[in-house]
């Protein structure tokens, strides 16, 4: 084909071929680009759930009327619902720009999220009073900021026989020196958005404490070969670690290699191994047991996906009038009505 080429190239004129440009430039939408384009904040609400569904659709998808309300305004029942925004650091130094980027952007959207679903909903109400037992009165949005104190303290990490162990923040308590730092951040943020706008603080061990977690963590076990090769393809191993609770101890295998799982019917235990105490066995049915579990940060966040979707299915039992008021079986109870998160 190469001399082919050639012998056709030959006596051909390059100026034949100029490109001539109009000048205009064309940018076809994407699918994400029409959903935001005449904003953002009304489709987060819509994906939410936290705008109701016209009563025709209502009870085109779930047989059920919402386009009367009987007991009018004098039986309205004030209701609220929360929405949380996930932030998470690792707290091994102090915000870096990233991080303090992030932040910010949780609070600006918490803040215009409460703004914008309270003007949504006055206008709404405005053009058509009887749709008040459709609408949730108050959208309470909170920032929860997750410091991942499992993360590895780089001074006491060690590898042994190719095995890497680690010693987290928590068990060291080497994030102590920057945990200022970021309630600091939090408390300026916070004042930026004229404190219209709540935020809490919690860890890894208070995630592994929710409800649908047990379930969650048994059912990546029972798939641990498919998931190790697909998220840990280099160790094929499942990174669930928990420290050694021998005194002054806190040694982990990191990336979870000699962990051993038995799955039973009711039972659902993993046996750890420490360099220096040997063996430990942790039972998912036991509650103080799970907390101790520590995840790496791929396998935490698909577990934390699981767990947060089934809170949020959860809330959304279908033709409820008020997210807040449903009844959520006790198994799946949660503090939160609905879930996002930013990363």
């Amino acid at each position: 084909m190469l001399p082919l080429t050639e012998d056709l190239s030959q006596g051909i004129d390059p100026r034949d071929f100029q490109a001539v440009h109009d000048g205009i430039v064309h940018n076809p939408l994407g699918g994400a680009a029409y959903l935001y384009e005449e904003g953002h904040l009304k489709p987060i609400l819509h994906q939410l759930g936290l705008i109701p569904v016209s009563p025709v659709l209502s009870a085109l998808l779930y047989g059920i009327d919402n386009g009367v309300n009987p007991g009018g305004a004098l039986n309205h029942v004030p209701t609220t619902t929360t929405l949380i925004i996930y932030i998470g650091a690792q707290p091994n130094n102090s915000p870096h720009a990233g991080t303090i980027i992030t932040f910010a952007t949780a609070f600006v959207l918490a803040r215009d999220l409460q703004t914008e679903y309270t003007k949504l909903r006055a206008d709404a109400l405005a053009s058509s009073p009887a749709d008040t037992h459709l609408w949730v009165d108050t959208l309470r949005v909170v920032v929860q900021l997750d410091l991942v104190d499992t993360a590895p303290d780089a001074s006491r990490s060690a590898e042994i026989d190719g095995v890497k162990y680690q010693y987290s923040h928590r068990a060291t308590g080497a994030m102590n020196a920057f945990l200022p730092d970021y309630h600091k951040l939090l408390g300026e943020l916070q004042a930026f958005v004229e404190n219209s706008v709540e935020y809490t603080v919690s860890n890894p061990e208070a995630l592994m404490r929710t409800p649908a977690m047990h379930d969650a963590i048994r059912t990546l076990i029972r798939d641990r070969a498919r998931i190790a090769a697909e998220l840990f393809p280099t160790r094929n191993a499942l990174a669930i670690r928990s420290a050694c609770s021998a005194e002054a101890c806190g040694c982990a295998d990191k990336h979870g290699i000699h962990n051993t799982y038995s799955v039973g019917p009711d039972i659902t235990s993993i046996t750890f191994r420490c360099t220096t105490h040997g063996a430990y066995t942790l039972a998912l049915e036991d509650p103080d047991d799970l907390a101790r579990l520590e995840l790496n940060t791929p396998l935490r966040n698909l577990a934390r996906a699981i767990v947060y979707m089934s809170e949020t299915a959860e809330s959304r039992v279908p033709g409820q009038p008020a997210p807040a008021v449903q009844t959520i079986p006790e198994s799946t109870k949660s503090a939160r009505s609905f879930t996002s998160s930013l990363s």
